[in-house]
């Protein structure tokens, strides 16, 4: 049918949240159907504009399916998961400026926490899908992984320093790192990952924006567990410093999964492996002394570790 030319129009976005009435409910069957084709061959000249209309609705149906109030409009949350998914994968393939006008631009004028819920899907899933390969990610991908981070970056929420937040928000953040939810926060890059440095601007921007969140912070040491030969002892131990000098008296942010414990253990391995330099040195002793003064466990360790390195 796209071939063609014909593109079937949608039923109507519902006017009202929840509304289920005849001229009101939606008929999700029918993006549905289309989230299960390949993408690449649509994004053909003669099928472009059709997918890219036909992209539109969905996502406008999403919003509304979200709607004021939490609301729901007909659409099952398995089809909305679904729906984000098959957009991430669409957003990686179009140019950054066509994925503004198709994505942001939508979100900018959607119900606040409509809009979180849909992109906290569509970053996990354009992470997962194209950021994690093993190969050069190129300056289109680039470009709209920025804009992904900024635009969560950007929320009203995180002009605080939030000791937690909602879960949308927070998965937004825990994604700007490269980390994702199982039985724990696991992070999703290693060693082999070539892109680390072209991706540093955009770290960088995600740890000093979302790391005073605790579960945030959480996924920060994961992050750094995971590529400490690249991020330790900089950028890392200055993330930590600006995290433990707003947080270093409320203990329930350290009590969360472990916080404190996991960065004295962190801490010690970096200490084991090499002589820090002069700087490091002093923020390292900083963080001990203030996970001392908190009585977290491992801290005495750390800090006798120290002496020892520096005999």
């Amino acid at each position: 049918m796209l071939i063609g030319g014909v593109l079937p129009s949608a039923h109507p976005v519902p006017t009202t949240a929840g509304a289920r009435g005849w001229n009101d409910s939606y008929y999700w069957s029918f993006h549905e159907n289309a989230l299960r084709l390949p993408i690449e061959p649509m994004l053909d000249f003669a099928t472009h504009d059709a997918l890219i209309k036909h992209a539109e609705s969905a996502l406008d149906q999403a919003l509304a399916s979200l709607g004021k109030g939490r609301e729901r409009s007909g659409a099952p949350h398995e089809w909305l998961h679904a729906c984000g998914r098959w957009l991430a994968r669409l957003v990686a393939l179009i140019p950054p400026a066509e994925a503004q006008t198709l994505l942001f631009a939508r979100l900018d004028a959607a119900e606040r926490l409509a809009a979180i819920e849909v992109m906290d899907t569509v970053m996990s899933h354009f992470m997962l899908h194209r950021m994690l390969r093993k190969e050069m990610l190129n300056k289109a991908t680039l470009e709209t992984w920025e804009a992904l981070v900024d635009w969560a970056a950007s929320r009203p929420h995180w002009g605080a320093t939030p000791v937690d937040a909602r879960r949308h928000e927070r998965g937004l953040a825990v994604t700007a790192l490269f980390c994702g939810f199982r039985d724990d926060i696991v992070c999703g890059i290693d060693r082999d990952w070539p892109n680390l440095d072209v991706v540093l601007p955009a770290l960088n921007r995600a740890a000093e924006t979302f790391s005073t969140e605790q579960t945030v912070f959480a996924a920060l040491l994961a992050l750094l567990r995971a590529r400490s030969e690249r991020l330790f002892p900089q950028p890392g131990l200055g993330w930590i410093q600006r995290v433990v000098r707003i947080r270093k008296t409320e203990r329930e942010f350290w009590s969360h999964v472990s916080n404190g414990e996991r960065l004295a253990l962190i801490l010690r391995e970096l200490v084991a492996a090499d002589p820090l330099a002069t700087g490091d040195r002093e923020i390292v002793i900083e963080i001990a002394d203030a996970l001392i003064e908190m009585g977290i466990r491992g801290a005495a360790f750390l800090q006798q570790d120290l002496v020892r390195q520096k005999r």
